[in-house]
């Protein structure tokens, strides 16, 4: 089982969304929900949970058990090389034109003062996937669309000879 904590695809006129969230949501008392779609998305309080497959037709399948805290329960893929069959994610603020409520996105970078964040996950010891952080920037104060801007990803582990596209452009320092 792959669990993942907040994994954010979103953009912004700049640094999107999760940057200046730190992820703590009080947990509602509530059953798992889980979407089998590929398409699928999940309300996670302030948060959308989406299950962002589109290189596959294979089952995948995300549940939420609350606060920010959600897997991939189903997944069976099986690809060699190339492009990885989804992205499931989790984001606040909007990720190519579909946006959570009351999120205070998109927001100029200048405009932002200081980002906290916090993330957590738990891999599998088998299968190929890697674990990602991306923040996306757009040239213009839009919610709609395919952002125009860079993508930051900051790969955090992979496994199954999954590797980014480009380079490596820094090292992050050790936490303190």
């Amino acid at each position: 089982m792959f669990r993942a904590f907040p994994r954010l695809r979103v953009f912004a006129v700049a640094l999107a969304a999760a940057v200046g969230a730190a992820f703590a949501i009080a947990p509602a008392a509530h059953a798992d929900t889980t979407t089998c779609s590929g398409t699928g998305t999940i309300p996670a309080g302030d948060y959308l949970i989406q299950a962002n497959e589109w290189n596959s037709t294979d089952r995948q399948c995300l549940t939420y058990t609350g606060g920010t805290a959600w897997s991939v329960s189903t997944a069976n893929f099986n690809l060699s090389g190339g492009a990885p069959a989804t992205y499931p994610s989790i984001y606040k603020g909007c990720h190519w034109g579909m946006c959570t409520a009351n999120s205070g996105m998109p927001i100029q970078v200048s405009k932002l003062g200081s980002a906290t964040t916090s993330w957590s996950t738990v891999q599998p010891a088998s299968g190929a996937y890697d674990v990602a952080y991306d923040i996306w920037f757009n040239s213009a104060p839009t919610t709609t669309g395919q952002p125009d801007g860079t993508e930051v990803m900051i790969w955090l582990n992979s496994r199954g000879g999954v590797q980014p596209f480009g380079s490596r452009t820094g090292t992050p320092a050790p936490p303190a």
